[in-house]
């Protein structure tokens, strides 16, 4: 049996892409976390009515503090229903969580894992910027204000130091090409 890869990281940084890549190279199964959260999110009495409310009120903080609970969830679930050989790429809250009981309960969900968390440098300004456009590259329709916000969320998820106390391996991805990304984790993961 070999280890998860799972990859966190803000919104835009290629999780998703990488992990394809890795998948397609290791021949091992990918789970977006993403696209099978909301399953493990109505185990537990999400409230998708109550969500959109939120929204409408707090905006996306309340809407995320709202969703906490329902993440962590996901994350034990998820390594749960597939514990090995997996390439699991996780949403970018999903590796970010405020109260210390979360986070050691993620630390310790993760701990016998391959993290590897993805930004694009070590420069928070820097990599503020390039999510955004890479952001604004995929979804041109998206409105300045929707970048805007997306890059305040991103800023959040790389000041906060959640994601780097739970990977065990950064990779800055300026300048590099998603299969160059996926080769350096492949090689960093075989040599721990």
């Amino acid at each position: 049996m070999s280890a998860n890869i799972v990859l966190i990281g803000p919104s835009g940084t290629g999780k998703t892409t990488v992990a394809q890549l890795l998948g397609a190279m290791l021949n091992r199964p990918v789970i977006e976390l993403d696209q099978v959260r909301w399953d493990y999110y109505n185990e537990i009495g999400y409230d998708a009515d109550y969500a959109q409310q939120l929204r409408k009120k707090q905006g996306m903080k309340g809407l995320a503090a709202y969703w906490k609970p329902f993440d962590i969830h996901a994350v034990e679930r998820v390594l749960s229903d597939y514990p090995s050989n997996t390439i699991i790429s996780f949403g970018a809250g999903h590796s970010v969580y405020e109260d210390k009981g979360m986070l050691e309960q993620a630390k310790r969900l993760l701990a016998n894992h391959k993290v590897i968390l993805l930004i694009p440098s070590p420069q928070v300004d820097e990599s503020v910027d390039i999510l955004g456009q890479r952001i604004l590259a995929k979804e041109p329709h998206l409105t300045a204000e929707i970048v805007a916000g997306l890059s305040e969320i991103n800023r959040f998820f790389l000041e906060h130091p959640s994601n780097y106390e739970l990977a065990t391996i950064t990779i800055f991805t300026k300048d590099k090409q998603p299969a160059e990304v996926s080769q350096k984790i492949i090689e960093l993961v075989n040599s721990k």
